[in-house]
């Protein structure tokens, strides 16, 4: 159970990045 929360805890936080350096890169190309 806890390693559950933890590997869902770890995913979550991999996706917000992934999604942050997406945009950022977005933002790069536009200016």
């Amino acid at each position: 159970m806890t390693t559950l929360f933890l590997y869902s805890g770890m995913l979550g936080l991999a996706m917000s990045l992934t999604i942050f350096l997406f945009f950022s890169f977005i933002k790069i190309q536009l200016i």
